[in-house]
């Protein structure tokens, strides 16, 4: 144990008698990580939140803006995604629903979303406070909720407040004819969380980009921007609590809407798609395989312009870190020769020089990795998706062990058919 310690001193030794190399290999080689660890971050940062809707998009459907479906007796409009299954042979549906609501004592617009559960389980935009929805929600006796307002977790509501409904909209509802609406029940919406000012959400909001990939499918929230109160709860609580407590509560398919058609029957699938674009309004549809092309394209498109950059970077410091490290080598053979003398073999001499370029280029990734975990925890990289995964460290380590290896390559090729009486007699020469 004591033997290999002493190695790996010796080792960091002949490092420090070469500063100015070590300084120019530390320098090109944190150049590459930082641009390798900024492209795989970017790559992730993109997948990931393609990841959360891959699955809603698999296989043939489309998705848009639809509105006001008609169910097909005609007796009403599509509330639920069972009643648009019932309109669509061979679909499934996962979309976003519109519904009435005004804060008794608060004038602020209102906009309040249905989920349909394929959405709100894909997707956790990030909260002030409070949680995100769960299972057990659905069959909860309070109707949770949570809700995307100016301030914040500072602002007019917090987590744990109830929101009840206007007595001027009861009182609509109950003239609309429904003998059987509990008239005494106040609807109250509990708040279980707060979305985050800046965060991405699910759906077609005022604020959703036009791209024809993943990024037309969220919206980020913006308090300074937003003058509408957002709340955001889940279609078959709000559905089931509507029919037993509140039937004339109103409410229609609008917003975002997946549509799977699960057939390989091009006529059955024109049908549907008919059917959506005639009893409906379709603000904006396009099918799956258009979504998923652009959003692999808009994922790797940052390739296009690092790769480049990093191929360049990387064929010129392994050429720089090798010349380098051969020159170390050179520089240090007599000093190899003398261990050899006091008793290493040769091969262990040259495993100094193993060790030495394993330190140095280990050396370099962590303190690559500390230095932007210190940026991140500073807040310098608050406004960039800069980060240390799991990819990056996988990548960093590979490209680690592909500089590590060059130099060694180089380091053999130089100490090939050279023993340490060789190198004692070229100094006695000299």
């Amino acid at each position: 144990m004591r033997e290999h310690v002493m190695k790996w001193k010796y080792a960091i030794c002949e490092l420090w008698k070469h500063p100015i190399m070590v300084l120019l290999i530390f320098i090109q080689t944190v150049v590459v990580f930082v641009v390798l660890i900024s492209m795989v971050s970017v790559i992730m940062s993109r997948y990931s939140r393609y990841h959360e809707v891959e699955k809603l998009l698999s296989g043939n459907g489309m998705v848009g803006n639809v509105m006001n479906l008609q169910h097909t007796d005609a007796s009403d409009l599509v509330q639920t995604a069972e009643q648009a299954r019932e309109c669509l042979p061979h679909g499934t549906v996962a979309a976003c629903y519109k519904w009435a609501y005004e804060i008794e004592g608060d004038e602020q617009p209102i906009v309040m979303t249905g989920y349909d559960d394929a959405l709100w389980k894909c997707h956790t935009p990030s909260l002030a406070d409070g949680r995100w929805f769960r299972d057990s929600d659905v069959e909860s006796e309070e109707l949770e909720v949570v809700i995307a307002q100016k301030g914040g977790a500072q602002g007019k509501y917090r987590v744990g407040d109830s929101l009840y409904m206007k007595a001027d909209m009861i009182s609509e509802m109950m003239e609309d004819g429904e003998e059987d609406y509990e008239g005494e029940h106040q609807i109250a919406l509990k708040v279980v969380g707060v979305i985050r000012d800046g965060a991405a959400i699910l759906g077609k909001g005022n604020a959703a980009p036009d791209t024809e990939d993943y990024r037309t499918l969220f919206w980020n929230y913006s308090g300074s921007f937003e003058e509408s109160m957002y709340i955001f709860g889940l279609q078959d609580e709000l559905f089931r609590y509507k029919m037993a407590k509140a039937p004339g509560w109103f409410t229609i398919m609008s917003g975002l809407s997946f549509l799977s058609w699960n057939t390989e029957d091009s006529e059955q699938i024109s049908e549907n798609e008919e059917y959506v674009m005639t009893q409906g309004l379709v603000l904006s549809s396009d099918n799956y395989e258009k979504i998923k092309n652009n959003s692999i394209s808009y994922i790797f498109e940052q390739v296009k312009t690092l790769l480049p950059v990093l191929v360049t970077l990387v064929i010129m410091t392994i050429l720089s870190t090798a010349c380098n490290m051969a020159i170390m080598l050179r520089q240090g053979m007599r000093h190899y020769a003398v261990y050899y003398i006091n008793g290493l073999s040769w091969r262990e001499c040259f495993g100094l020089h193993i060790r030495a370029v394993c330190f140095l280029e280990i050396g370099i990734l962590l303190i690559t990795f500390l230095g932007i975990g210190i940026c991140r925890l500073a807040g310098v990289l608050k406004n960039t998706v800069i980060y240390i995964g799991p990819w990056q460290i996988l990548c960093s380590v590979c490209m680690c062990l592909l500089f590590g290896l060059m130099s060694l390559l180089v380091a053999a090729g130089q100490i090939r058919g050279r023993t340490a009486k060789d190198v004692l007699r070229e100094d006695s020469v000299d």
